[in-house]
């Protein structure tokens, strides 16, 4: 069994259906970067729990994913990313060509300040 701890404040989850495009949690406007969470206004985004519900998914940072290129997620598999930069550079795509994946995203965030 393994278990993952996430510090943060817990943001609203989002349910996000991939496509066969390459797409962001942050540009796309899935994702907001700051919140106001815990009664904090502002707070940063500083991680993120992903689990694939249904179709596998592949990802990457940084480069555009396509059906060939990327890590697989696997459906119920789950993955969390603890670094904003990260965050905003992960890419995701449907594993295979029009069976969309859906992915649960639940954002926790920090601090407003990094300092």
């Amino acid at each position: 069994m393994h278990v993952t701890q996430l510090s943060g404040i817990a943001g609203v989850t989002l349910k996000i259906t991939a496509d066969d495009t390459s797409n962001s949690l942050i540009t796309d406007g899935s994702l907001p970067p700051t919140a106001d969470v815990g009664g904090q206004t502002g707070a940063l985004l500083t991680s993120c729990l992903i689990t694939v519900e249904t179709y596998d998914l592949r990802f990457g940072h940084g480069i555009t994913v396509t059906s060939s290129l990327g890590h697989l997620l696997y459906v119920s598999q789950s993955l969390v990313i603890e670094n904003p930069a990260s965050i905003r550079s992960f890419r995701y795509i449907n594993a295979g060509a029009g069976e969309n994946s859906v992915i649960m995203v639940t954002p926790y965030y920090g601090m407003k300040s990094y300092r």
